[in-house]
């Protein structure tokens, strides 16, 4: 409950205090100061700490934390790019994550993500989530947009091309349009669909 976290913060922003000094290991994230800040609800000192671990951006646990620390601290613009980037590299720590930032906009979007049975089939299908998300809601274009270069595999490329035919949608480019829309169908017919569907 709220207030059981709220009795309980100050004790684990002792932990975090004297585990500050603890290198990041995978094998130990939980014992990481940035993870105990998370869960003392400080989420500035959490985004401090993960900034202080070499290459997070990369590493799928502490990309979580940031995620989480800018989202809970009232910043979900700048952690949707990290959002997108966890579901590449980590889908199912994504899938854990993103339900338990008490977002009630976001919750109803990853419910019909799952119930998109043409998109959605295993736990793997996670990794589509940023591009589906983006077809489905096109005004996620501007927070998704610092998303960075992860692995350029499928789920990474869908993603880039529903960008692009949002940005020619915007110059009424019909023949690079029309090109773009084969790839995304070739690609994956589910998403396509789900980025058609306002335009049929």
């Amino acid at each position: 409950s709220a207030r059981a976290r709220r009795w309980l913060a100050p004790e684990w922003s002792a932990l975090a205090d004297r585990a500050a000094a603890l290198p990041f290991a995978a094998g130990a994230g939980e014992t990481h100061c940035a993870a105990l800040q998370l869960e003392a609800g400080d989420w500035q000192a959490a985004q401090a700490a993960v900034a202080t671990i070499e290459s997070w951006r990369r590493i799928p646990q502490p990309l979580a934390w940031m995620a989480q620390a800018r989202w809970r601290g009232g910043n979900p613009d700048s952690a949707w790019p990290l959002l997108v980037e966890l579901a590449w590299i980590a889908p199912a720590r994504f899938a854990a994550l993103a339900p338990r930032l008490d977002d009630a906009a976001l919750a109803r979007l990853l419910r019909a993500f799952e119930s998109d049975e043409a998109v959605f089939d295993d736990a793997g299908s996670w990794a589509w989530f940023p591009a589906w998300a983006l077809a489905e809601q096109p005004l996620l274009a501007g927070p998704m947009a610092g998303a960075e270069p992860a692995r350029q595999d499928e789920p990474e490329r869908g993603w880039q091309l529903v960008n692009a035919l949002l940005r020619v949608e915007r110059r009424a480019e019909h023949a690079e349009r029309v090109r773009l829309r084969a790839e995304l169908q070739r690609l994956h017919e589910g998403l396509y669909a789900t980025y058609m569907k306002p335009r049929r």
